[in-house]
């Protein structure tokens, strides 16, 4: 397959992709959420009671792109930035699982459209503006760098480790489980002196935010660690799973598990990390639902290495 046409294809795609996403994000109302995390973008600050503020920049930015007081593209003034960050979203994940067989790429590129497409919150999240959509790209960008890492690790990809580590703590907090499932699958990285440069590149970008939470008694941490806790219900648990089916899809879901089970050992530490990532969040949340009601688009992130795991196991597809 000639790479220019594999180029055209996933440039054609990415734009009718991001189509849909401004179609949806003009015509589908603002969710209340949504309107909450505009007021972050109407007073900037490094950090906000439950919530780390990349989303409030984002709203910020698509705000001063396209002013609220235009009619027509109003709901673009909260999400516009959400769609171009979701287009660049799946196009790094596929510049991670792009093979360097040039035969093989086409049939990855169909695959790797299908799945992401059959995901519903993933593409929910195309023109949704809420913290899982920078967590999102950011933790894209931080597959594709710990990737390249692993197959050369230079400073250039320890620094966009680090970049990469930092925006998504920027966006979420949870992200700090996706760095400790991947160093979980692979301990070598504590004994690796770029990845502690990367570990120490994210932490000097934190330092404005860290301040603030310092500054103001700490009251994210205090919310997520303490405040949300409720008495147990069954009902928390017996949920987990149909919520899971929800956001992923059934078959995406059980395809998922079972490749993460699969590759849990696996010999390549990129398919390793991914398995571990799945299952890690997985078992995570569902422990966490003794606590509390568990939101089910909090294992979102766990999207991208899903779709390393089905989309590159060329077995399944056979069958």
């Amino acid at each position: 397959m000639n790479r220019s046409r594999i180029i055209s294809r996933i440039g054609f795609w990415l734009l009718v992709w991001g189509m849909l996403d401004f179609l949806c994000a003009m015509f589908c109302e603002i969710h209340a959420d949504e309107a909450y995390y505009r007021l972050y973008g109407q007073y900037p600050d490094w950090g906000y009671f439950d919530h780390p503020p990349m989303i409030g920049l984002m709203t910020a930015l698509s705000s001063a792109i396209i002013p609220s007081a235009s009619l027509i593209l109003k709901n673009l003034s909260v999400r516009l930035v959400t769609v171009l960050m979701h287009v660049a979203t799946v196009y790094t994940i596929w510049k991670t699982i792009e093979p360097e067989e040039q035969e093989m790429r086409d049939t990855r590129l169909w695959r790797f459209l299908l799945i992401a497409a059959s995901m519903p919150m993933f593409c929910v999240y195309g023109f949704m503006t809420t913290p899982d959509a920078p967590l999102l790209f950011f933790a894209a960008l931080f597959y594709y760098a710990y990737r390249r890492y692993l197959k050369d690790s230079t400073w250039a990809t320890a620094v966009l480790l680090g970049i990469s580590m930092a925006g998504m703590m920027y966006s979420k907090y949870m992200a700090v489980l996706v760095i400790g499932f991947a160093v979980a699958a692979n301990p070598k990285l504590l004994r690796d002196g770029k990845a502690w440069t990367a570990v120490a590149i994210a932490a000097a970008m934190m330092i404005p935010h860290l301040w603030w939470q310092y500054a103001n008694h700490w009251p994210s941490f205090t919310y997520h660690l303490v405040s949300r806790a409720e008495a147990y219900k069954p009902l928390y648990t017996l949920e987990y799973l149909p919520n899971q089916w929800l956001v992923f899809n059934p078959l995406v879901w059980g395809l998922m598990v079972w490749l993460g089970v699969r590759a849990f050992r696996n010999e390549d530490i990129f398919r390793r990390t991914a398995a571990w990532t799945v299952l890690g969040f997985q078992l995570f949340f569902l422990v966490m639902s003794v606590r509390g009601h568990v939101e089910p688009h909090w294992t979102m992130v766990t999207s991208i290495p899903a779709l390393f795991l089905i989309a590159e196991e060329d077995g399944v597809w056979r069958k």
